[in-house]
């Protein structure tokens, strides 16, 4: 075959290619240039020609890869580049190995015609099989492309991804077998030339000829392939796609109906940790109780990391926290206005971040990547704010904020109700001028915790104390100044006892000390420290001083009357035996 012809056959080849890529609806258009390569290297090996132009071979070979490049990545548009990689690959290398198959068959002499189309069958087949599978995408594209005109269907792309999984391996649905008739048709056509060739001499005519026909009969097989058998699956793929939809919709539907029943579930629990804590807090508890049952609502409905109750003091318009979870020892305090807690007072609703890879510069730790702050303004009167965290990002949902934000509310409504009650309750129990304790509510308090002492088997020590040469001071300097004398001394003893201990007005200058669980000795040291502390009341040559009279349950007394009568005879053996001294019963 003359060099003239080579070339001549290589360009229509590449001709009717792009020709057919371009005009038929196929991705990998039809593949002459396998079969023109497959007829010039058997009719250049049939003549003891093919070494002699092994070196144009090889160029012919590296333009049919860099023509092939040309048209998948400037003609072949709208094709995902995954796909062009793909073809590029298969083609090469299906190419490449007729290649080096005919170098090796011409260089030790083993050309055999009938082997030669057997393996060149075998490399057209391998070859196919890739296209079969790009195929596949392809024919997925369109049908794409018809169902998005089916107004009955109300299709998403992530539908018909899923709808792949489904029928990819369908054979009613995807009829690829079909796609084999090139590459029989392509077998038939190799051993009729050879045939052919036995009998009559070919030459170009005849080859432009055979190349033509292929091209024909293909384009009849892929039309048969592209219209006929896609209509006759477009119907049953439609039906599948209505039954896919609508178990997709019932799943829907399904996921739907548990999350409603989920989010009923959770408001359920926020109701029932509302309905706790506004029902369930008695005036009577310590702000550090009201402050656990907020905790404790707060932590049936929302999962968190970090919980912190500030409360606002007004002298300093500051928010100070009172209460915590996972927060330290240490007290914070931010102005109104400073990070995510100042913020939602200033502008009077919840400050939420839902979280990040970077953590907030509005948290107040580092590892807080989701939080909600929530005010508690009542009647345009700051309260305070709840901030609730938690180490994981969107850990916090609606239902979340606005629960927060309601029990954030009904705390601020009870504790301006606890102030207001405690400021009532201290008029009825403490007395007006020291703020200590009252004789009557001394009684009480005295029998509940001797009943806690014996339920609990911890001791109990009373401290009965009376104040020397007060008459005398009192007389000397006036009422004002005997007031102010009685300050100081309520001053004096409730600085030298700790929180849980009472410290009351017994009546006059007489005043009385309960010291829970506390032994008779250790009282002693106590009451010594605080005998020793009357040396500052001195005014002119007036020096006060203290005789105390100690008695403890139960080693001195199991009632409370008894015991109130062992410490008052030990306050009396006091003063009788010379004052300002401590004497146990």
């Amino acid at each position: 075959m003359e060099i003239n012809t080579i070339l001549f056959s290589y360009i229509l080849s590449f001709g009717l290619e792009l020709l057919s890529l371009y005009y038929i609806y196929r991705i990998d258009g039809i593949s002459i240039s396998l079969f023109i390569n497959f007829v010039i290297y058997y009719n250049l090996s049939l003549k003891n020609e093919f070494l002699n132009n092994i070196g144009l071979l090889f160029i012919f070979f590296i333009l049919n890869i860099l023509v092939f490049i040309v048209r998948e990545f400037l003609v072949n548009f709208n094709v995902a580049n995954y796909v062009r990689y793909f073809n590029l690959v298969s083609k090469f290398l299906v190419l490449f190995l007729l290649l080096l198959i005919t170098i090796f068959m011409n260089y030790f002499n083993l050309f055999i015609p009938i082997l030669y189309v057997v393996i060149f069958g075998f490399l057209g087949l391998f070859y196919y099989v890739f296209i079969q599978r790009l195929s596949y995408h392809k024919f997925l594209e369109v049908i794409k492309n018809k169902y998005k005109k089916v107004k009955v269907l109300d299709i998403k792309e992530e539908d018909l991804i899923l709808l792949e999984e489904r029928i990819k391996f369908n054979s009613n649905i995807l009829p690829f077998n079909f796609i084999f008739l090139e590459s029989v048709f392509l077998a038939i056509l190799s051993v009729f030339m050879i045939i052919f060739d036995i009998f009559v001499e070919l030459n170009i005519f005849v080859y432009l000829l055979i190349i033509l026909f292929y091209f024909l009969f293909t384009i009849v097989i892929r039309y048969i392939y592209n219209k006929f058998l896609f209509e006759l699956s477009y119907s049953f793929i439609l039906s599948e796609l209505r039954e896919y939809l609508e178990k997709e919709k019932l799943r829907e539907f399904e996921k739907e109906k548990e999350e409603i029943l989920k989010e009923n579930e959770n408001l359920k629990k926020q109701l029932e940790a509302m309905f706790e804590f506004y029902s369930k807090i008695d005036v009577n508890y310590s702000l550090n109780e009201v402050y656990k049952k907020l905790h404790y609502s707060i932590e049936k409905s929302l999962s968190f990391s970090r919980l912190i109750i500030f409360l606002y003091e007004e002298e300093y318009n500051e928010l100070v926290s009172v209460y915590g979870v996972n927060m330290g020892n240490k007290t914070l305090r931010y102005g109104v206005g400073d990070r995510a807690i100042g913020i939602c007072v200033k502008e009077r609703k919840p400050f939420v971040y839902l979280g990040g890879t970077i953590t907030s510069n509005m948290a107040i730790f580092m590892d807080d990547r989701s939080f909600i702050a929530c005010p508690s303004v009542i009647s345009d009167k700051i309260v305070g704010v709840i901030y609730v965290a938690s180490s994981y990002t969107k850990a916090f949902s609606q239902n979340d904020i606005d629960f927060l934000q309601v029990l954030t509310n009904q705390f601020g409504v009870f504790y301006l109700y606890y102030k207001e009650y405690s400021k009532t309750l201290d008029l009825a129990i403490k007395d007006g001028l020291t703020g200590l304790y009252t004789h009557r509510y001394f009684q009480e308090l005295l029998n509940q915790e001797l009943e806690k002492a014996k339920n609990y088997s911890y001791p109990l020590t009373l401290l009965m104390i009376d104040t020397d040469k007060f008459k005398q001071y009192n007389d000397t300097f006036g009422h004002p100044e005997g007031d102010k004398l009685l300050k100081n001394i309520a001053n004096i003893l409730t600085k030298n006892v700790r929180k849980n201990d009472y410290v009351c007005r017994y009546g006059g200058d007489e005043f009385a000390i309960i010291l829970v669980n506390t032994k008779k000795q250790d009282a002693y040291y106590i009451a010594e420290r605080i005998r020793q502390s009357y040396s500052v009341l001195k005014k002119g040559d007036i020096q006060v001083s203290a005789s105390i009279g100690i008695a403890s349950y139960p080693d001195d007394a199991i009632t409370k009357d008894d015991l109130i009568k062992k410490a008052d005879e030990a306050l009396y053996e006091a003063k009788r035996s010379g004052r300002n001294r401590v004497v146990l019963a």
